[in-house]
C-alpha cells in the first residue's frame, strides 16, 4: 500500500514539473539556453544531447535541436515526452556519407533506443533519424524525414534511400 501511495506521488510530481516545463517556450528563453543547440559537431552527439535534454526534462533545450524549418509546435510535441524517465541506445550509428542538397547536408542515423517511463514501463524503437548541416553549422534533426517504429530495429540507410527522405 505504501509502495502505492508514492508511486502515485512520484508521478503527480512529475506531471506538475512537466506542466511547469511547457510553461517555458524556446523563443522566450535566456541566452544560455539558446546557445545549448551550438556545438552539434557530428550527427550521432546531435542525438545524444536531444535525448540528454529530454531525460533531464529540459524539453525548450531538445525543441532547439530540432530543426526549426520543420518542427512541430512546441506543447503538443513537448507533451509527448512527459512520461520519459530515461533513454539508453541500443544502437547509434552514422553511416559516414552525407547528401548535400541546396538546403544544407543531411545523413540518416541509425538508432535504436530504450525509453523508460514513469510507470515503470519501457519501450523500445528502432529505424533512422535524418539530419541535416545547416548553414548556421550545427546540425538538427529533421522530424519529417525520420522514422522510428516500435519495437523496431535500427536502419542504415544507403545514401541513395537516405537522400529520398529529404522533405525540404
Amino acid at each position: 500500500m505504501k509502495r502505492a501511495v508514492l508511486g502515485v506521488g512520484l508521478v503527480a510530481v512529475a506531471l506538475a514539473a512537466g506542466a511547469v516545463a511547457l510553461l517555458a517556450m524556446p523563443g522566450r528563453q535566456p541566452e544560455a539556453a539558446a546557445a545549448f543547440g551550438r556545438g552539434t559537431s557530428s550527427p550521432i552527439l546531435l542525438i545524444r544531447k536531444f535525448y540528454t535534454a529530454v531525460d533531464n526534462w529540459n524539453f525548450g533545450n531538445a525543441y532547439l535541436l530540432v530543426d526549426p524549418h520543420a518542427r512541430p509546435a512546441f506543447r503538443p510535441w513537448a507533451s509527448g515526452y512527459f512520461t520519459t524517465v530515461a533513454v539508453s541506445f541500443g544502437a547509434l550509428r552514422d553511416p559516414g556519407y552525407r547528401v548535400r542538397r541546396k538546403t544544407g547536408l543531411y545523413t540518416c542515423v541509425a538508432v535504436r533506443l530504450r525509453a523508460r517511463h514513469l510507470d515503470g514501463q519501457t519501450s523500445i524503437d528502432g529505424g533512422w533519424y535524418m539530419t541535416r548541416f545547416t548553414r548556421a553549422r550545427h546540425w538538427r534533426i529533421l522530424l519529417p524525414g525520420s522514422r522510428l517504429i516500435p519495437d523496431g530495429r535500427p536502419r542504415l540507410l544507403r545514401r541513395s534511400a537516405c537522400g529520398r527522405h529529404i522533405r525540404l
